[in-house]
């Protein structure tokens, strides 16, 4: 595993943002609103921000609201430092994902989807919160950096499990695949209107896309993510997708290096 740089001191690739400058103290996310997403009662969301906060430190206190919004969604608040994660964008998540064969595999997929999209609303506050210079979609550059902090958890997680001796090599490149599982299959749910043409979201087919050849493009080892990029991308792109997760690993490691010697 590669490893980020800061005044000669090696610290993991969970460090993202911590080789940004922040102000003294800084900074977490914290659960703000935990609504109740149905009749049982609220889902237990600290454990998703526990574990995003182990990777990324941004540099102001930013809240996060889980609540109802009245349509999937997940947005971030530049003015007040809040992301909102909307129950209805949990519920199509877990609706995408509960034909899958497997508890496991559900439960792989679930936990990635949601990772994922929060992952892709930490890179706007990053983005907003570091002023990070980029040219084009804002939204383009946040799935890039949500599918790079998404990667590293991944790998991070399986090279533990191959470490402690619960697992080996070619189950660990599997179950990477599977936690991508689930933000690949919300990317196939249906477009909401003619209006996509003008949001400012690439389109979801796009989207499905994109995080299938990055993640080939990976670890063009992977198995489980080479069927499915043989499968569904044209060869042309196959070609550039090992060349396109670089320029991404490239991008995100000047941005998180880019701090006085």
């Amino acid at each position: 595993m590669r490893m980020c740089v800061m005044h000669k001191i090696q610290i993991t690739l969970t460090c993202l943002a911590l080789l940004l400058p922040t102000q003294a103290g800084a900074e977490k996310l914290y659960l703000g609103r935990n609504d109740p997403i149905n009749k049982n009662g609220s889902l237990n969301n600290q454990p998703l921000l526990d574990r995003a906060n182990s990777m990324v430190t941004l540099k102001y206190p930013t809240r996060v609201d889980f609540v109802k919004c009245g349509h999937p969604n997940a947005y971030y608040i530049p003015n007040d430092r809040i992301l909102v994660f909307c129950h209805e964008l949990t519920k199509l998540i877990y609706d995408q994902v509960k034909n899958l064969k497997t508890e496991e595999e559900k439960g792989w997929a679930f936990g990635g989807g949601r990772y994922f999209i929060l992952f892709h609303e930490i890179s706007h506050a990053m983005i907003h919160q570091y002023e990070i210079p980029i040219s084009g979609r804002e939204e383009d550059v946040a799935d890039q950096l949500s599918f790079w902090m998404m990667y590293q958890y991944a790998r991070a997680v399986e090279s533990a499990e191959i470490t402690d001796q619960r697992s080996n090599e070619s189950i660990a490149k599997q179950d990477i695949f599977n936690r991508f599982r689930g933000a690949m299959l919300l990317m196939l749910a249906p477009e909401i209107s003619t209006s996509s043409y003008a949001d400012e979201h690439a389109f979801n087919a796009q989207r499905f896309a994109n995080l299938n050849c990055w993640l080939y493009g990976a670890d063009p080892s992977n198995a489980a993510s080479l069927a499915l990029a043989a499968s569904t991308l044209p060869t042309g792109r196959l070609k550039k997708c090992n060349a396109e997760w670089q320029k991404i690993d490239n991008f995100v490691s000047r941005v998180v290096n880019k701090s006085p010697d």
